[in-house]
């Protein structure tokens, strides 16, 4: 990475090619892991798993088509599996391994090379990252099944029976990834995948055609408003959001991300197009600062805590970090929305931008005395620190302030009293 592209990501605003390199590097990590899967993983005599062959196929889908494997290997899910399967997953399970068969089958498929795997059945279907999922119409479960490329589609085995399965729209057995366009922002929906909730394997949780209309409205909307308040944030949003992962309204999570889910985003539904604009430019700079974390080395995490003002509970160092440079975009935003807001929204959106600047003021004063920041790390701060200077010359009423400083302060008295 450029020292022109690190101070780009510092300032707040990548471009399309600065976020296009980080997605490099990610790559190049996914690469490496799929690796250390063939040279980690023994499976038992048991399993229907071939690490080997998977591999592989992997390599032959390579030589007909990289983008092909690219596109299958930056799919969020994979990464959050790969992250899981080497860390402490069970090698025997049938999901965990079983999945290798089902990325190397979609690469394959996206290639159109001729392959025969056994895979997984996961809930009567079997899920093809990135690409969508395959009804298995059987009358009683099964476990496994063979999947065969062919020509123009793929065909399956099933307890001696054969199922051809036309991966096309029209099919009856299979089911197309759903994908939400608004302007240059093209995301997919992921309701099926056991790896898209960014941890271990979860039963599909598919949405019904009145949810994706909802949800393609919701974003759309969102979308609308980040590029009419930051047209420079849609553009950044656009080049690095691929995935969003629809959470139960009742989940408890606002938006999430993950270290190993560079491009996606996991939302509650919201309450309205600008608080979902917010959640989706915040969990955008986690996206960018976990990538760039895999490639420079930002902070040293030696076991002290630290308070932040948007959190209960002591944050080590890096997650401190993470917060402070996403809160910032967040406050940015809301300074220019208070550029564009009705004046009988006036009042919330002041009283939200100066909560929100108070909390990044007194989160960088808890992380500016950190000894575990590398010198990578404090350029990311200082930057953060001048951005925070900027929008403090965004003049809101004094009662707003008042109330910002007064909510701060009853958090902290809160934490302190919680935490000693």
């Amino acid at each position: 990475m450029s020292s022109e592209m690190f101070a780009q990501v510092c300032d707040g605003t990548a471009s399309e090619s600065t976020i296009a390199r980080l997605a490099e590097g990610e790559l190049s990590r996914r690469l490496l892991q799929l690796r250390a899967v063939l040279d980690a993983v023994r499976p038992s005599s048991e399993s229907f798993v071939d690490v080997e062959s998977a591999w592989g196929l992997i390599e032959r889908a390579e030589e007909r088509s990289s983008a092909a494997v690219r596109e299958i290997l930056m799919a969020p899910e994979v990464g959050v599996w790969l992250r899981h399967v080497l860390h402490g997953s069970n090698w025997d399970a049938p999901v965990d391994l079983g999945y290798l068969h089902l990325v190397a089958g979609s690469v394959a498929m996206r290639a159109g090379i001729p392959f025969t795997l056994a895979v997984p059945v996961l809930d009567g279907r079997i899920v093809l990252p990135a690409l969508g999922w395959i009804r298995v119409s059987l009358s009683f479960p099964v476990a496994v099944a063979e999947l065969r490329g062919v020509p123009g589609g793929a065909e399956l085995r099933v307890l001696g029976r054969r199922l051809d399965v036309s991966i096309t729209p029209a099919s009856p057995l299979f089911t197309p990834a759903q994908w939400c366009v608004a302007g240059p922002l093209s995301v997919r929906l992921s309701d099926h995948d056991p790896y898209r909730e960014f941890e271990g394997p979860n039963p599909a949780r598919p949405l019904g055609a009145e949810e994706q209309v909802e949800w393609a409205k919701v974003i759309e909307s969102a979308w609308e408003e980040l590029n009419a308040v930051q047209p420079e944030r849609g553009v950044e949003l656009a080049a690095c959001l691929t995935t969003v992962v629809p959470m139960e309204p009742d989940a408890g999570t606002v938006g999430a991300s993950s270290r190993g889910a560079f491009g996606a985003v996991a939302l509650s539904p919201p309450r309205s197009a600008d608080l979902l604009a917010e959640v989706l430019l915040h969990e955008l700079q986690h996206n960018k600062l976990n990538a760039l974390m895999n490639l420079v080395d930002l902070a040293v995490d030696d076991g002290s805590l630290f308070y932040a003002p948007w959190r209960p509970d002591p944050r080590p160092l890096p997650g401190l970090l993470h917060g402070v440079y996403a809160f910032a975009a967040v406050v940015e935003f809301w300074a220019a929305y208070l550029l564009k807001v009705p004046e009988a929204a006036r009042v919330e959106a002041e009283t939200r931008f100066a909560h929100l600047r108070e909390q990044l003021r007194r989160g960088l004063s808890s992380i500016e005395s950190a000894s575990g920041l590398t010198a990578f790390g404090r350029r990311l701060v200082a930057g953060v620190d001048r951005r925070l200077t900027a929008c403090d010359a965004v003049v809101v009423s004094s009662d707003a302030v008042a109330r910002a400083v007064d909510l701060v302060d009853r958090h902290h008295r809160t934490w302190r009293s919680r935490n000693g």
